[in-house]
C-alpha cells in the first residue's frame, strides 16, 4: 500500500500541512512511522485510510482524467462504443480507468494505482483489471489513430464501420456472416447499406497488412510482412552467444518412488551460432532458481560466453540467480529478450547485416516437442484446440493412467536426453540457405577458437545457492524450500556473527560450504542428521531421497553432452580471483574429508577382521577339553577360584603354555573378572584373604 507524507497530502488538496496534520489528529487517521535522513520519525498515512474526499483530491492531483478522448467512428477504426454511450457515467468511469492505467509503463506502480482506483471508487482491485479488459476487448480508438476508413457511397459511415468491425472480431466465420449481421443492425438501425459484392470490394480496399496483424497478431505480423534483410548467425562464433528458456513437457510421468504423478519442467540452453543445446536440466516438477542455475552450470562448462539472454523472470529474478550473474558480469554480459531484439531482430535503425532477426529458442523448443512425439512416449497430456481431438487425447491420457502405463522417471530422463542428443546429430536447413549439423559445427567453433575456461569446482561452487545465516552453538539451519529444512555443523563456526552457507539444493547429504561475508573460505559443515522417531520414512523424507537420486542420474546424462567432445582432458584457462580460490580450498577440504573418511572406513575393516580372527581362536582354544594328561592345569567351576587360578599365572606369565595363556587371555575379559579387580583395589589384603 502506498504511503503518503503530511506535505504532500496538503500539496494535492491544496492546503497547508497544519491543517492537515490538525483533521489527521482530529480523524485519527492511520499512520506509521519511519525516520527521515536526520533521523527524526516522520508520520506517513495509509491511502485505505484516508477520507473519500481527500482520495479524490489525490487522484486527481497524480492525473489528470478530467478530459475524456473523443472517439470520431466515421474517421476513425471501427468502435463499437459510440461517443453517445460516454455520456454514460459509467462507461466514462470505465474508460477513464483503462486510459490512466494503460499510460502508465509496467513496473511502475500499476498494481498499487489500480489499488488506489479501486479505494477511490468503493470496489475491488480485481473489478478495475476487468474495466481495463472491457474496455481493450471493445477495440478502442483515439484520435492518435491514422487508419482511415474506405469513401463509399452505397454504405453509410456508422453501417461500414459496425461491418468491418464485427469481421475484424471473428475473421473465421467469413465476410459472409459479417455482412449478415450488419444487414440485421442496419435494419433496427436504419443505416443505408450496399449489396454483398461492394461490401466485399470495401473490404479489399483495407490493406492485407492490416488484416494479418489483425489475424495472426504481432509476430505473425512481423514473420510475414515484415521485409528481411540477408543474415547469418554462423558468422558468429559459437559459444559466443547462448540463449535459454523454460520448457515445460506435455507429458505426465509416475514417480514409483512416491506413488505420485509428475509434470516434468526443463531448461535448455542453446548456442545461437550452431543451434546446439549446450546446457539442459530437468525438474521433478514447476521449474525454479535452482534449475535455472544447474542448467546455465552445464552451459558454462562448454567456456564463457560474451553474452547470455533469457527471461529474467521471478525465477531467473531471484537471489540465487542474482548471485550468479554478479559472479560472472566481469566475464560477460547478461541481459533480456528484449535487448536481444532490440540488437538482433528486425529494426530499421538497428538492423545489423549477417545477424538473424528471430529467436531461434523458440524454433528448438518446437523442433524438441517434434523429436519427442517421433518415439510415442505416452503419458502425452496437452490440450487440443479441436474439441474431437482434444477428448480423444484426455481419454487415452486416462487409460494409461489406469493402466499404469505411463513413463518412469528414469525412462523420462532417458528419453529427453536421448532426444537432445538426436537434436544435437541431425541435419537441419537453415533459413540462410544451407544445410548444417548442430554437434558438428559446434565442435568444430570449440576446437578452433580459444575461450575462457573455469573449472568444474568453480562452476559448481557458483552455482549452488548461498544463504546468509547467524550461527548458534556451532549449528547454522537453512530452508532450502519448502518441506526442506536442514541443518549444518561446524566447529568452526564460533566467533563468526553470520556466515555465508552454500549447499546443494539436490542433495541434503552434501556438506555446505562455509564462507564469511568477504567471501573467504571457512570449513566444509557436516549435515545434521534428523533424529525425530517415526519421520524416517514420511512422504516428504522419500521424496528428497528419491529425488536425490533422481538428480545425480540427470547430471551424469547433463555431463555426457560436453564428454561427448572430449573436452575433458582438453586444458581449461583459469580464471583466477577469489570465488575460484574459494572453490578450491572447498573441493581440497571436501577431497581430504572423502579421503580420511576412505581410510577410517579401510582401518576398522581390518581392525574388525583381526578381532574376528582372534575370537574365532579362542573359541577354538576354549573349545578344545582340559588337559588331562597329568593332572596338572583344570578349570574350576568356582567364580572365586577362577580369579585365584588367573592370579597365580600372571604371577608366572612367561612360563605359560597354550593352555594356560588361552584361559589367562580369556579370563580377563569376563564379567567375573572385572568385579573381583575391582574388590581387589577397593579392599586389598582384606579381600584377597577372603579368596584364599
Amino acid at each position: 500500500m502506498k504511503l503518503y507524507r503530511c506535505k504532500d497530502i496538503a500539496k494535492a488538496c491544496g492546503v497547508t500541512p497544519r491543517y492537515i496534520r490538525r483533521r489527521a489528529e482530529q480523524e485519527n487517521w492511520c499512520f506509521t512511522l519511519k525516520r527521515n535522513q536526520n533521523g527524526r520519525p516522520k508520520r506517513l498515512y495509509f491511502f485505505s485510510a484516508l477520507p473519500p474526499d481527500i482520495k479524490q483530491k489525490i487522484i486527481e492531483h497524480e492525473v489528470d482524467l478530467s478530459e475524456v478522448p473523443r472517439l470520431e467512428v466515421h474517421d476513425q477504426a471501427p468502435c463499437p462504443i459510440l461517443p453517445k454511450h460516454l455520456n454514460n457515467p459509467k462507461i466514462a468511469r470505465k474508460f477513464k480507468v483503462a486510459q490512466f492505467l494503460r499510460s502508465l509503463p509496467r513496473g511502475a506502480g500499476r498494481e498499487s494505482a489500480a489499488q488506489m482506483l479501486a479505494d477511490l471508487y468503493g470496489v475491488h482491485r480485481a473489478t478495475i483489471w476487468r474495466w481495463v479488459q472491457w474496455v481493450e476487448n471493445r477495440n478502442v480508438k483515439t484520435q492518435e489513430n491514422d487508419f482511415v476508413l474506405p469513401k463509399s457511397k452505397a454504405f453509410s459511415p456508422q453501417a461500414l464501420a459496425y461491418g468491418m468491425a464485427v469481421y475484424a472480431r471473428n475473421m473465421r466465420c467469413g465476410r459472409k456472416a459479417a455482412y449478415r449481421a450488419l444487414q440485421q443492425k442496419a435494419y433496427r438501425s436504419n443505416w443505408k447499406i450496399g449489396d454483398y459484392s461492394s461490401f466485399t470490394r470495401l473490404l479489399k480496399k483495407v490493406p492485407a497488412d492490416i488484416w494479418t496483424r489483425i489475424e495472426k497478431g504481432e509476430l505473425g505480423f512481423e514473420l510475414e510482412c515484415v521485409p528481411k534483410i540477408i543474415r547469418n548467425w554462423l558468422a558468429v562464433p559459437v559459444q559466443s552467444i547462448i540463449c535459454g528458456d523454460q520448457k515445460i513437457f506435455d507429458y505426465e510421468i509416475y514417480d514409483p518412488e512416491t506413488d505420485s504423478i509428475i509434470i516434468p519442467n526443463g531448461y535448455l540452453w542453446m548456442d545461437c551460432a550452431s543451434r546446439f543445446i549446450n546446457g539442459a536440466w530437468i525438474e521433478l516438477g514447476h521449474y525454479n532458481s535452482f534449475t535455472v542455475g544447474y542448467s546455465l552450470r552445464e552451459a558454462l562448462r562448454y567456456g564463457v560466453p560474451e553474452e547470455i539472454f533469457t527471461d529474467w523472470g521471478k525465477p531467473e529474478g531471484s537471489n540465487h540467480i542474482s548471485h550468479i550473474r554478479k559472479s560472472i558480469q566481469e566475464l560477460c554480459y547478461t541481459g533480456n529478450f528484449s535487448d536481444f531484439t532490440d540488437k538482433y531482430y528486425f529494426s530499421h535503425k538497428k538492423a545489423q547485416p549477417m545477424k538473424p532477426w528471430q529467436k531461434p529458442i523458440e524454433n528448438i523448443m518446437n523442433q524438441i516437442d517434434l523429436i519427442l512425439k517421433e518415439h510415442f512416449p505416452p503419458g502425452y497430456r496437452k490440450r487440443q484446440a479441436d474439441a474431437w481431438t482434444n477428448k480423444e487425447v484426455q481419454k487415452k491420457l486416462k487409460s494409461e493412467r489406469k493402466k499404469n502405463e505411463l513413463m518412469t522417471v528414469h525412462e523420462f530422463i532417458e528419453l529427453v536426453f536421448k532426444v537432445i542428443d538426436e537434436h544435437n546429430q541431425r541435419k537441419k536447413r537453415l533459413r540462410e540457405g544451407t544445410t548444417i549439423v548442430p554437434a558438428k559445427i559446434y565442435k568444430e567453433g570449440l576446437e578452433s577458437q580459444t575461450r575462457l575456461r573455469l573449472p568444474d569446482t568453480t562452476l559448481d561452487y557458483i552455482c549452488l545457492p548461498t544463504f546468509q545465516r547467524v550461527p548458534k552453538q556451532g549449528k547454522v539451519g537453512v530452508q532450502v524450500r519448502k518441506g526442506d529444512f536442514r541443518e549444518y555443523f561446524s566447529f568452526k563456526l564460533s566467533g563468526y556473527e553470520y556466515v555465508q552457507v552454500s549447499v546443494d539444493p539436490y542433495n541434503p547429504e552434501a556438506p555446505a560450504v562455509l564462507t564469511d561475508p568477504e567471501g573467504n573460505f571457512i570449513d566444509l559443515a557436516e549435515p545434521v542428521p534428523r533424529a525425530v522417531p517415526g519421520e524416517s520414512n514420511t512422504v516428504s523424507e522419500r521424496f528428497f531421497k528419491a529425488r536425490a537420486e533422481y538428480m545425480k542420474e540427470i547430471r551424469t546424462k547433463a555431463q555426457a553432452l560436453k564428454d561427448a567432445f572430449g573436452l575433458v582432458d582438453r586444458k581449461e584457462v583459469l580464471a583466477i580471483g577469489k570465488t575460484a580460490h574459494t572453490a578450491r580450498k572447498a573441493r581440497k577440504e571436501k577431497d581430504f574429508r572423502e579421503e580420511a573418511r576412505e581410510h577410517q572406513k579401510k582401518q576398522a575393516k581390518v581392525v574388525k577382521m583381526e578381532a574376528r580372527r582372534e575370537r574365532k581362536r579362542l573359541a577354538q582354544a576354549l573349545e578344545e577339553p582340559v588337559l588331562e594328561t597329568d593332572g596338572r592345569f583344570q578349570i574350576p567351576e568356582d567364580s572365586r577360584a577362577r580369579y585365584r587360578l588367573w592370579k597365580d599365572l600372571d604371577a608366572r606369565h612367561d612360563e605359560l603354555n597354550a593352555e594356560e595363556y588361552a584361559f589367562w587371555k580369556h579370563f580377563q575379559s569376563t564379567a567375573d573378572f572385572h568385579a573381583y579387580k575391582t574388590l581387589e583395589e577397593d579392599f586389598g589384603d582384606a579381600f584377597l584373604g577372603c579368596v584364599k
